[in-house]
Parts: structure tokens; C-alpha cells; sequence
């Protein structure tokens, strides 16, 4: 008798332990955090991400807690010992959102207490995580939450990136018309531009009644910080355009700044070059890439890079710039 005790004992103890492993088995769901890391550097797409993140983990972790603690109820309802895990899934989703049909209920005191916690849980940090995502869309203008995407049914279709002196409506328009002229043969092909200032009303009447209007892509951001190179996609561009001001105020900080842009340029491409090789041996890396790029496989070269500078010295520095990204490379 003494002998069965204990290996009912011991059969319970397994079972107890069996179930808790299922039921952190949910917590699983975060490791989709850091497949998105790469991609969710913008405020807007980061606080939107959390709060759908957030609503689908408690949707889960209720429905797998309420599956799993409902089959230790000492008297189970009929319904209840039947239970499906998307019957688990509807009473979750009925419940933390309080409309509560009641055609499911707990009958175990331990799924009652796991409820009291996750509505306290959801009351609390729900509305915290929708203020933000408001705040980050009242804080930000619709060209810098804008993404370039190269995808196109057109595989010979490819892209080049202006930054720097472009914020003008007569630089822009000389620009496009000299892209999109007859003799380049340009015809179909993409152009963006990457400034740190909003377009002026200039601008934006030119990217909307310009002939290749649908080709051009405005991007609010500053070329020296990762994430907005990586929302023109330069990695995947055929061409780098770094335009210098017609008539600098002070030609001096001018061609600093643009050896600056110039050596972020070269040590982004380098960086993500290697990064993405890595990266995309990986599926679920591969399948957000491509949601964001259109593309499942890291660039085949890098693009060319053309580099305008104001003053005849600024051409020495910009080539002892190009020198010093080049000597790592080369070790």
C-alpha cells in the first residue's frame, strides 16, 4: 500500500512539472523580440510593434494558462473537459477585452487568481503602451516614418540615394531632371532622397507634379544615423549621391560635414554587408527582411559612391577619409 502511495506521489509530482513546463512554454513568444530588433528602430514602428506584441503575448499566455490550470479543476464542467486550446483562445480574447459572453468561465481557483492578475496586468500597461504609440506619431511627420521598398515586378529596376544639399526646390528639380533625361536611360528607374529637414511646400510640388513622380521617395532623416540609411536601403542601391551646396556660407564646415556623411556611409555598408551575410542564414531573419526589403538575400556588391565637395581642399580630406575606411577593410 505504502509502495503505491508513493508512485501516485511521485506520478502527481511529474505531472505537476509537466504542466508547468507547458505553461512556460508560452513565454516563447518574446523571442520574437529580438528577430525584430534590426527592424524596429523607428519610434513609431517600435511603439506599434510593442503594443501589438504586448496584446497578442497576454492573448496567449491567458489562453495557454486558462488550457492547461483548467485541467486540474477538481469537478470540471462538461464543456471544460473537452476544452480546445482555441476555445482557451476565444475565452481569452472575450475576457481581456470585458465583453465576457460567459459561455466559458474558470472553475479552478488557481485559473480565477491567474485572470485577476493578467486583467490588473493589461488595465496597466495597455493604455501606457497606446500613449506612446500617440505621442510618436503626434512627435513625427509622415517622411520620417516613410520606408523606401525596392520591391518591384521588375528585376533590371534599381535605385540611387541623394543626401545632402537637396532640401531646395531648384536642387531637386535639377537633379531629377538630369537623372530622368532622355540620354541616361533612367528611365524606370527609382530615385531617393534623404534630407534631415522636412520638404518644403517647393518641394513637395515638385515630387507631386513631376513627370517620374511616382519613382521619387522623400525621406526625412539624417545620413550619419544607421537607422534612416537603412530606410533608404542605400546597402541595396547602384548609386550614392552626396550633393554640396551651391553657395555655402562657410565652405570650410561644409566639406567637413560632407567627410563626415562620407565616412558614415562607408562604415554603415561595411558594418551591414558583414551583418546581413550573418543574419540571413537564419529563416525567421530572413522572412522579416524580406517583409521589409523585398529581398531575402544580402547585396551582391557594394554601390558606387560620388562625392561633391565645395572647396579644392575639401578633396584631400575626403580622400584621406576614403583612405582610412579602406585600410580596415583591407586588413
Amino acid at each position: 500500500m505504502q509502495h503505491q502511495v508513493q508512485h501516485l506521489t511521485s506520478r502527481c509530482v511529474a505531472a505537476g512539472r509537466a504542466c508547468c513546463c507547458r505553461i512556460l512554454r508560452v513565454l516563447r513568444v518574446f523571442r520574437v523580440k529580438h528577430v525584430m530588433r534590426w527592424y524596429m528602430e523607428d519610434e513609431v514602428t517600435d511603439a506599434l510593434a510593442k503594443l501589438v506584441f504586448t496584446l497578442a503575448s497576454l492573448l496567449f499566455i491567458a489562453a495557454g494558462m486558462f488550457f492547461e490550470l483548467e485541467k486540474f479543476a477538481p469537478i470540471p464542467a462538461d464543456e471544460l473537459g473537452t476544452l480546445k486550446f482555441h476555445e482557451a483562445l476565444y475565452w481569452a480574447a472575450v475576457t481581456l477585452t470585458t465583453v465576457g459572453y460567459g459561455d466559458f468561465q474558470p472553475t479552478y481557483y488557481a485559473t480565477q487568481l491567474m485572470l485577476i492578475g493578467l486583467l490588473i496586468i493589461s488595465f496597466t500597461l495597455l493604455p501606457y503602451l497606446t500613449a506612446q504609440l500617440v505621442n510618436a506619431l503626434a512627435a513625427s511627420t509622415p517622411y520620417q516614418r516613410t520606408r523606401f521598398s525596392g520591391v518591384s515586378r521588375r528585376s533590371d529596376v534599381k535605385h540611387v540615394v541623394f543626401m545632402g544639399a537637396i532640401d531646395d526646390g531648384p536642387t531637386m528639380g535639377g537633379l531629377i531632371d538630369e537623372l530622368y533625361h532622355t540620354d541616361k536611360g533612367f528611365n524606370h528607374q527609382k530615385a531617393v532622397f534623404l534630407s534631415p529637414k522636412p520638404p518644403s511646400a517647393e518641394v513637395q510640388h515638385l515630387l507631386a507634379i513631376h513627370a517620374p513622380s511616382e519613382r521619387l521617395t522623400y525621406l526625412q532623416g539624417s545620413p550619419l544615423r544607421a537607422k534612416d540609411l537603412r530606410r533608404a536601403s542605400i546597402e541595396y542601391s547602384h548609386a550614392l549621391f552626396i550633393v554640396a551646396p551651391k553657395h555655402a556660407e562657410e565652405p570650410f564646415l561644409a566639406d567637413r560635414h560632407t567627410v563626415m556623411m562620407t565616412l558614415a556611409l562607408g562604415q554603415y555598408l561595411q558594418d551591414v554587408h558583414v551583418a546581413l551575410r550573418d543574419q540571413l542564414n537564419h529563416l525567421p531573419n530572413r522572412i522579416m527582411h524580406w517583409l521589409c526589403t523585398g529581398r531575402t538575400s544580402p547585396p551582391a556588391a557594394l554601390p558606387s559612391l560620388f562625392v561633391r565637395t565645395v572647396l579644392p581642399e575639401g578633396r584631400l580630406r575626403l580622400s584621406q577619409a576614403v583612405r582610412s575606411l579602406q585600410a580596415p577593410a583591407a586588413a
